[in-house]
């Protein structure tokens, strides 16, 4: 039986996911210096982790808010030096046990010796579309910097609509995990009623380009303003990775 203090993934994470994260921490860590570098406009530097999850496995893997919050605390130095850009994170996840099992953890991870913190940490436990309805006034901010990482959504909740919302965002960065089984299964699916893609179109492609054929979807939906590129990863038969959008 699950009780509310057991951890709510289980084992270890897979070497594609550990890939993924490290991939997220080094991008979060190149991508935090251009809001505090001096020469940014911006107030304020917003990271949304919008699937987040509980933060670890029983085996002590370390998830992407865990890695976010590591790669925060390695860039003290960076923060406290400028004081005038404020760092906030955003923690989503449907499950409301998820998200009071990472509260717990998260604690004082991310106090200073002299007792200030280097971020503000908020929690959401929503749905993919309601956690980006109600994070909209916050993101559409002009001197928000904002970094969105979406993983881990269901078939109804990300799909053309929420894309469009969030390419639309200025100063925004989007790093988007997307597995090809899900692309192949559901864009083109009855359901899917807000992906216009052909099944023809998905069945013509082989599944081992079916990841760069989504990318390349994605950047004729997101347009020529964003630079678009995939990172696609290889575990057997099994095709995932991430898809990048920037402005800059």
């Amino acid at each position: 039986m699950t009780t509310e203090s057991s951890l709510e993934s289980f084992g270890n994470f897979d070497e594609v996911t550990l890939a993924k994260l490290g991939i997220y921490a080094r991008y979060l860590q190149e991508w935090l210096r251009a809001p505090l570098s001096g020469r940014s406009r911006v107030n304020e530097a917003l990271i949304c982790d919008l699937c987040c999850g509980s933060g670890f496995t029983t085996e002590g893997s370390e998830g992407s808010p865990l890695r976010a919050v590591n790669v925060l605390r390695a860039s003290e130095a960076l923060i406290t030096a400028h004081p005038d850009v404020k760092i906030r994170l955003v923690f989503n996840d449907p499950n409301p046990r998820r998200v009071r099992q990472l509260a717990g953890r998260l604690g004082a991870l991310l106090q200073t010796d002299n007792g200030a913190s280097l971020a503000h940490i908020e929690y959401l436990s929503q749905p993919f579309a309601e956690a980006v309805e109600a994070l909209l006034p916050q993101l559409k901010q002009c001197k928000t910097a904002n970094l969105i990482l979406i993983d881990r959504f269901g078939e109804d909740q990300f799909n053309e609509a929420r894309l469009n919302q969030l390419r639309n965002l200025q100063h925004t960065d989007l790093l988007i995990s997307v597995p090809s089984d899900w692309f192949r299964r559901f864009t083109a699916s009855e359901t899917a009623e807000f992906w216009a893609i052909d099944r023809s179109d998905i069945d013509s492609v082989n599944y081992n380009h079916i990841h760069r054929f989504m990318t390349s979807y994605f950047r004729s939906l997101i347009g020529n303003e964003h630079l678009v590129a995939p990172f696609t990863l290889k575990r057997g038969s099994d095709v995932s990775g991430l898809v990048f959008a920037s402005q800059n």
